[in-house]
């Protein structure tokens, strides 16, 4: 509020006239701002758009990926006797299975 004080001076008589001209200058500065500020909200919204589907989309391979690694770990599991990975799991103490 200090701003407005500053450019009012302070006087009741400003502060009153400064408000009247912009309730008659209104009609005439909110078409010419509307026009200025639509375009550069709709390219904020059309990125966020893209930005949204650029993000699902990788969301979508990473699930995709890890699904696949998922598989190919289960497969391997079921191929690999449980004698030949016994002996690389350590148990407490140091000894192994």
């Amino acid at each position: 509020m200090a701003l407005f004080e500053d450019v009012t001076l302070g006087s009741v008589a400003s502060s009153t006239l400064l408000g009247v001209g912009l309730l008659v200058a209104a009609p005439l500065l909110l078409p010419v701002a509307g026009a200025v500020v639509r375009p550069v909200v709709r390219l904020a919204v059309r990125g966020g758009v893209a930005a949204y589907d650029a993000v699902a989309d990788l969301v979508t391979t990473a699930g995709e990926e890890l699904n696949q690694m998922v598989a190919d770990v289960r497969a391997t599991a079921t191929t690999v006797p449980m004698a030949d990975v016994a002996p690389y799991i350590i148990c407490s103490e140091g000894t192994s299975a």
